[in-house]
């Protein structure tokens, strides 16, 4: 058992926004828990964006242990963490037993309350199962800023980072990509990191100096302005 975790309905809000919807990608359509060393991770992703965050333990796991929680069992665990908000909880993974046909499980505990959730049970793709997340993040995570061209972003991937600072809503977001075909690296204080992807543009889309041309008369009001107020 690990923990205590005492934000935890925050650590659901910070990575749920960027689970997938596809249906036809049931192992994106969840949150990935993984407990190693002195931290527990969330980790969620629908391949445009990913989301991490990561608490420190008190009471850490003997051995590191990873389970893939689906949307609909996400619900009940998400009602019992907001139901026990002011309770710190304590987490227990437990593995699959082949008798009784039972998939890994996810175990929470608040005081006097508990419970169980069980955890996907098809073959995982290599993303969790061959740590690619944590092979991605860190690989854009550590690349320098290089942007000396254009980066043309989705807004409505944008909005996602809002609640990237969980329990602090107004916390500042750090932001930066290693170029304009890498994805924007998104980082919140020392336990949050994601990245959203940038998308493609046809070739008739505006293009920078189109777009500074015909917003031109900006610089001559501005020059009128100033020879008025001299």
């Amino acid at each position: 058992m690990i923990g205590p975790i005492t934000d935890f309905p925050y650590l659901l809000q910070q990575v749920s926004d960027h689970m997938s919807c596809d249906k036809t990608l049931p192992a994106l359509n969840g949150v990935y828990f993984e407990a190693r060393g002195a931290y527990l991770y969330a980790v969620a992703t629908d391949r445009h964006t990913m989301a991490v965050t990561r608490r420190r333990l008190e009471t850490r796991t003997a051995r590191p242990w990873a389970v893939l929680v689906g949307e609909q069992e996400l619900k009940s665990l998400r009602a019992f963490a907001r139901l026990n908000r002011r309770t710190p909880l304590t987490l227990e993974f437990r593995p699959a037993t082949v008798d009784l046909f039972k998939p890994n499980a996810l175990a929470v505990r608040a005081g006097g309350q508990s419970l169980e959730v069980p955890g996907y049970d098809g073959e995982l793709p290599a993303l969790w199962a061959r740590d690619q997340w944590r092979e991605t993040l860190t690989s854009h995570l550590h690349s320098a800023p290089n942007l000396r061209q254009e980066l043309t972003l989705n807004p409505t991937l944008l909005a996602r980072w809002g609640r990237s600072g969980g329990v602090a809503r107004n916390a500042p977001l750090t932001v930066w990509t290693g170029g304009p075909g890498k994805p924007l690296v998104i980082t919140c204080g020392e336990d949050f990191v994601g990245l959203q992807m940038p998308i493609r543009v046809s070739s008739d889309a505006a293009q920078p100096a189109d777009i500074v041309s015909r917003w031109g008369d900006l610089a001559s009001h501005a020059g009128q302005s100033e020879g008025q107020a001299a």
